[in-house]
């Protein structure tokens, strides 16, 4: 059983050491911590866009996850999907917990969660590297369906090709 809480500036450092977990770090920019708090402070001062989420299991916060509509998105934010959709984002981000099945369980709650916050949500997307192997299947043990392959910028400015994957509400 997971629970969630809404991200602070403070859980920030957290955040930085699960993104470079062995399991994440290849997905995600190394980030110092200016750099987090100039690109996620925002989203954490205003959480009516994308809402920043620290995932909680047996007693530890044990990495962090996304919620947001895609027609929240800013300018710029690339997902091939429905704008009444909504989007999520996850990561676990201690090493020992990765790979013992906790992921699809994840995937159930926050999908849950997703459509409690936005109940207007006509499905729910998310959109993985290509490579994350990992993070797909997950996504299709909860029944997201692979969808567009797409190219998007990485904030240290390298493209990324991504798989939008759906599951209807």
């Amino acid at each position: 059983m997971f629970t969630f809480r809404p991200m602070r500036r403070d859980d920030l450092p957290r955040l930085i050491v699960w993104q470079q977990s062995p399991a994440a770090r290849r997905w995600f920019p190394q980030l110092t911590l200016d750099e987090a708090l100039e690109r996620f402070g925002p989203r954490l001062d205003d959480p009516s866009g994308v809402r920043m989420l620290v995932v909680h299991h047996e007693g530890h916060d044990i990495g962090f996850a996304d919620v947001f509509r895609v027609r929240d998105l800013p300018p710029g934010g690339v997902i091939p999907a429905d704008v009444d959709d909504v989007g999520i984002d996850f990561c676990i981000g201690e090493p020992e917990l990765v790979g013992r099945g906790l992921g699809t369980q994840l995937i159930a709650q926050l999908a849950e969660l997703a459509i409690w916050v936005f109940p207007e949500a006509t499905g729910i997307v998310a959109c993985p590297n290509h490579r994350n192997h990992a993070s797909i299947r997950v996504l299709e043990r909860n029944g997201f369906v692979a969808g567009l392959w797409f190219d998007a910028p990485r904030s240290d400015g390298r493209m990324e090709t991504l798989v939008a994957h759906r599951r209807p509400r």
